[in-house]
């Protein structure tokens, strides 16, 4: 009995010593659970609050760009003011409107330019300014001030603008301030916060002003004293701040998952009497939402300081993604708990020792396959090392990447031997994870070239975003320390084409608009020539200097032909090419254009591949490609090979050839040209810069014939590829969308057209360039055409209207102020639907279709043209 009690105790106790043990288990499991969940928090945090900061830095660097691209734009306007005695309303009228304000400085209701007078020439100020036209102009407010700054300029002069007209901008001190920090200083500066004349209405805006000061050029102004001496006036633009960052922020403003709320204040106090900006009115937040990530910076403007507060609240979901924390919290606590109750129920059943050994050893295996598990098949790359450093454990994703085994990596590689983290300044970091036990964040690079050298490694640049948290034990030592990498090499490398293509696209922009300028002048110029020539006897010594002339000015013609062919905008015909046949036609052309020491092979296909395009174009491609391979030989014996084959392509043939253009190629056939040589190759630095304008390797070349071969690619919607080592030659890959043979059809019996004869009429000439339109009016008249000039085209639109019954033929300029070509072109349609118009442009008749947007035109001509050019379409179109 006795016994029997004993045991019953004996067992009892065993099972109150198992059950503290489960309950032992069990705060160990949910220990590890917290534990985990609180590591995997800190990292969700740090992604978040790393991809907040970068929105954070983008914003303000957006702005401070911004801010400084408009006082450069200010500073044109007072090199403009500087730059002559005496500047018309309509000249600074012409000069804003160059400017583009909707484009270049949005969020600003215009560009004035004020003046300094003393107190006591004011009445002398007023009869001038009346004298222009404005007989109600007063400087306004009143006031006994020793100085005035009235707004004598401002551009649009319409709407709110033509109420700060006569305004006395040192009226306001927080305007004066700015405007005499920025004589002072010789600098752009910004005034504190205030509000716009403009506005009306008892609540206004918050506005400030950007001021750039003009000096009296004959006087110097290198002190702050000489600068009080020399001023003239300061050029100014005002801001609404609500309308300018409306389009910086466009993206955060749309995209409300991510969405930032940003103030702007005045000064430091950050109170509501200094603030400038809010986006809280625009937000979809909810308000009085708690923050969860706050930033602030300061930006800084030639002395003048705007603070900035970033806060992004809990009122969004996607804020920052707990996710994964509550699923470690809820799948490790579920497994706590599931093991707890096995043990328990165990303990309960009284099973035998070993039958619980054995369960236990099973629970334990199961445990350690479950972390095993989550280790191998997380997809993010991670190892795990001792307290010195050596690799204990990789997971299968990071054999995956770096393409090495385990037995490669494990206790062979150290973190403190690393020579790459050492030469990228990173063991400070390291140190700190180790030695201190803190939780570290960063990116590394790994060259291909170093890569590759490892036994089995990985041939290609690696860029990983690193993260490294400490194992410490109950004494607080770091045992073991965990690595997670995340390869982001895609994400970077696509950063940086997207930001090589908007560079090339912002040169192909500037480059056309230079090609339409340049042609326009010289346009003035041939046309002069051309009339000079002809008033010329015969044998005259002035004649070959003229054709000297002539021939320079086509020369300079054809280099902007190469601009406009760069910006993409360069085409003049759209047919189908036999891109072969092509070749062949011109093969006597190529062998001429390469050195004699220089082989030219050509491979072309039995059977055509036709694509569609302007032929000079394609021609001039695949010139400037031979003649490249040719000049890459050197002195050297060599061959350049052409080779013509069609080629079906996927998306993913495709994408190396959109990199250069940008373009969004679809899968399809496409015409392949390759272009090879057996030169010198070219290094990765140069392939970047190959295709910039005006950069060459050539001690007589002008930089502008791959350029070139790249716009008119672009063009035809087409791609480019390179293939090229230091020494090992270079491979040129263009692909062009093919298309279907074209349907023969029997040719019907040709007859001569008969030969139309010149019908003299008069011609109306629509161009805003006065020396383009008088000597396209001498032109005419050397043919006994009557000319009829108008400058502007509002006018030459009532000069029709009223001499329609004259007027055989419209000469119209495609490009002008107040009124397009094509808007032109339709006024006169209306008149008249069946008036005959040549159009006029230094743009090419392909971009001058797109611009004439579907307007009829009879005629087209493009700037600069000779005599004869222009007198044949005249011919023709009157003729018609």
């Amino acid at each position: 009995m006795i016994r029997t009690r004993g045991t019953a105790i004996q067992t009892v106790d065993k099972q109150k010593q198992r059950t503290w043990a489960a309950w032992a288990l069990l705060a160990a499991c949910l220990l590890l659970t917290a534990a985990s969940a609180f590591y995997v928090k800190k990292d969700v945090e740090a992604v978040a609050r790393k991809e907040f900061d970068f929105g954070c830095g983008e914003i303000s660097d957006k702005i401070s760009e911004r801010l400084r691209s408009h006082a450069r734009i200010l500073r044109g306007g007072a090199a403009f003011f500087e730059g002559s005695d005496e500047i018309t309303r309509i000249e600074w009228k012409k000069f804003i409107g160059a400017q583009g304000i909707a484009v270049n400085l949005p969020g600003i209701p215009g560009i004035g330019y004020a003046i300094i007078i003393p107190r006591d020439a004011l009445p002398r100020h007023e009869r001038d300014i009346r004298s222009e036209g404005f007989p109600d102009y007063i400087v306004f407010p009143a006031g006994d001030r020793g100085f005035l700054a009235p707004v004598v300029y401002i551009e649009p002069f319409t709407g709110g603008n033509v109420r700060a007209f006569g305004f006395d901008m040192f009226s306001d001190p927080v305007r004066r301030m700015a405007m005499e920090h920025a004589q002072d200083n010789d600098l752009a500066s910004l005034s504190h916060k205030t509000a716009l004349v403009q506005d009306t209405g008892s609540v206004k805006a918050a506005a400030v002003f950007m001021y750039v000061p003009v000096y009296d050029k004959a006087l110097r102004h290198e002190t702050a004293a000489e600068r009080r001496a020399a001023i003239r006036g300061w050029v100014f633009c005002p801001y609404h701040m609500n309308d300018l960052m409306k389009e910086f922020l466009q993206r955060w403003e749309t995209n409300e998952s991510n969405q930032i709320r940003i103030e702007i204040f005045d000064d430091p106090s950050g109170t509501a009497a200094s603030l400038l900006y809010d986006t809280r009115s625009a937000s979809a937040n909810a308000p009085g939402a708690d923050p969860v990530l706050t930033s602030k910076t300061v930006i800084d403007f030639n002395g003048h300081q705007w603070f900035v507060r970033f806060t992004q609240d809990n009122s969004r979901s996607s804020s920052i993604d707990y996710a994964k924390v509550w699923y470690i919290l809820v799948g490790g606590t579920s497994v706590s708990l599931l093991l707890f109750i096995i043990i328990l129920t165990l303990i309960h059943t009284n099973v035998t020792a070993e039958s619980r050994a054995v369960s236990l050893t099973a629970e334990l295996r199961e445990s350690e396959n479950f972390l095993n598990t989550i280790i191998n098949e997380n997809p993010l790359s991670i190892w795990i090392s001792d307290s010195t450093g050596t690799l204990l454990r990789v997971n299968k994703s990071y054999t995956a990447m770096l393409r090495m085994s385990e037995a490669d990596l494990v206790g062979k590689y150290n973190i403190f031997r690393d020579n790459i983290i050492e030469e990228q300044g990173l063991l400070p970091l390291i140190h700190r994870v180790y030695d201190n036990g803190e939780t570290v964040h960063f990116h590394i690079s790994y060259n291909s070239a170093r890569l590759a050298s490892i036994p089995g490694g990985r041939p290609e640049d690696l860029i990983l975003d690193v993260t490294i948290f400490p194992i410490i034990d109950a004494s607080g030592a770091v045992t073991h320390a965990v690595i997670q990498h995340r390869d982001i090499t895609d994400f970077k490398n696509s950063e940086q084409i997207l930001r090589d293509v908007q560079r090339r696209e912002s040169i192909g922009v500037l480059s056309s608009g230079i090609a339409h300028d340049f042609n326009n002048l010289l346009g003035a110029m041939m046309g002069n020539v051309s009339i000079a020539q002809t008033r010329l006897s015969a044998g005259h010594p002035a004649a070959a200097n003229l054709d000297k002339a002539l021939k320079a000015m086509e020369r300079a013609a054809h280099l902007t032909e190469q601009m406009l062919a760069y910006a993409g905008k360069g085409k003049t015909q759209d047919c189908l090419i036999d891109v072969g046949a092509m070749i062949q036609e011109h093969i006597n052309l190529f062998e001429v254009s390469v050195s004699k020491n220089v082989r030219l092979e050509t491979r072309l296909p039995a059977d055509p591949v036709f694509v569609k395009g302007d032929p000079a174009q394609f021609e001039q491609v695949v010139m400037n490609l031979i003649t490249n391979g040719s000049e890459a030989l050197e002195e050297q014996q060599g061959v350049v090979s052409v080779t013509v084959s069609a080629a079906s392509m996927s998306d993913a043939d495709l994408a190396p050839y959109g990199m250069l253009t940008g373009a969004q190629m679809k899968t399809g056939t496409y015409a392949m040209i390759t272009v090879s040589d057996n030169g010198v190759g070219m290094s990765a630095e140069m392939q970047k810069k190959i295709f910039d304008p005006f950069y060459t390797t050539k001690f007589l070349g002008r930089g502008l014939g791959l350029s070139a071969v790249l716009g008119i690619i672009r063009g035809h919607d087409g791609g480019i590829a390179i293939e090229s080592a230091a020494g090992r030659g270079t491979t040129f890959r263009v692909i062009l969308p093919a298309h279907a043979a074209p349907v023969q059809t029997a040719d019907p019996q040709r007859t001569e057209a008969p030969q139309r004869e010149i019908v003299k009429t008069t011609v109306l000439v629509i161009d805003d360039d006065a020396e383009i339109a008088a000597a396209a009016g001498e032109i005419l008249a050397t043919a006994q055409y009557e000319a009829l000039i108008e400058l502007n085209p509002l006018r030459g639109v009532e000069v029709y209207a009223r001499r329609r019954s004259e007027i055989g033929v419209v000469l119209l300029d495609l490009t002008m102020p107040e009124m397009t070509g094509k808007q032109a072109a339709e006024a006169l349609r209306a008149i008249d639907p069946n008036v005959k118009i040549i159009i006029s442009s230094g743009y090419s008749e392909d971009e001058g279709i797109k611009r004439m947007g579907g307007a009829r035109y009879s005629g087209f001509i493009q700037k600069p043209y000779t005599l004869q050019s222009l007198l044949s379409v005249v011919h023709r179109v009157a003729a018609s």
